[in-house]
């Protein structure tokens, strides 16, 4: 995917660009084989004035490590993860094993998301309702979404929740939504927020872009930095699965996101 010229960041949406993180980006590579210890590492952002690239933090490598034990158990690992991606042929071409590894920290960050907030069809009325408090955005509006739209607002309230650090008001959400209470009630607050609000586009183009089902599925949590393709304001910054390609329906970011977590843990 491309991204468009550099636009004026919006002022309302509570999220918190990566810059504003700086602190926690690593230049060089891991020193270990056995593993990642801390954050891993940001080989490569990609913001270039899209801020809906540049919302996030690193993914932390021992929380999302416990995470896949508790919601999968052994079904799945970050070395098990880097061998489909390798079949799949999701790596970029001539990726080394320290940037492949990250690249299968970005898938793992995938399924966890959707485990605990699988693509829905219909949305109910309780769901909108609970789409309208967290979000904001009013229930009239949200009954002129389609689905796709209202999936982009679930996993975009998703992210700006957590980025704003309370690990309670996900959990809220997630159940009021009738989502997977019991996977993010196995989770610890680390674990749950450094899930939902990493940023998914550290490492994905200079790593992760040669197999579509699996680069635009990451694009869940990408969150829209214009309105144009909804011209409705109230939207802005709160929208995933948002790619600068034009109108939604854009590209199969939902379509591939159904079948993501399987193609991974069959």
């Amino acid at each position: 995917p491309t991204t468009s010229p550099t636009t004026t960041p919006p002022t309302t949406p509570a999220t918190t660009p990566h810059s504003d993180h700086s602190g926690h980006k690593h230049d060089s590579a891991p020193a270990s084989t056995s593993g990642m210890s801390g954050d891993v590492p940001v080989f490569e952002e990609h913001a270039s004035g899209h801020i809906g690239h540049g919302h996030g933090n690193p993914i932390n490598a021992p929380l999302h490590n416990s995470a896949l034990s508790k919601i999968f158990g052994t079904k799945t690992s970050i070395a098990s993860i880097t061998a489909k991606n390798n079949a799949l042929g999701a790596y970029n071409a001539g990726q080394p094993d320290d940037k492949k590894e990250a690249g299968a920290y970005l898938v793992a960050n995938t399924l966890l998301k959707l485990d605990m907030a699988p693509v829905q069809g219909e949305f109910s009325q309780a769901q909108l309702a609970a789409l309208s408090k967290h979000s904001g955005v009013n229930t009239g509006i949200l009954r002129t979404l389609s689905p796709e739209l209202l999936n982009g607002l679930m996993y975009g309230t998703l992210k700006n929740l957590a980025l704003k650090g309370n690990a309670d008001d996900v959990r809220l959400f997630i159940k009021e939504m009738g989502l997977n209470q019991g996977s993010a009630n196995k989770l610890s607050d680390q674990e749950l927020l450094n899930i939902w609000a990493t940023n998914e586009h550290n490492n994905l183009h200079g790593i992760l872009l040669n197999n579509p089902a699996i680069y635009n599925t990451i694009h869940i949590t990408s969150l829209n930095d214009k309105d144009e393709h909804t011209k409705n304001p109230s939207l802005l910054g709160k929208l995933g699965g948002f790619n600068d390609k034009g109108a939604y329906p854009q590209w199969g970011w939902l379509a591939a996101a159904t079948s993501f977590n399987s193609k991974y843990l069959s």
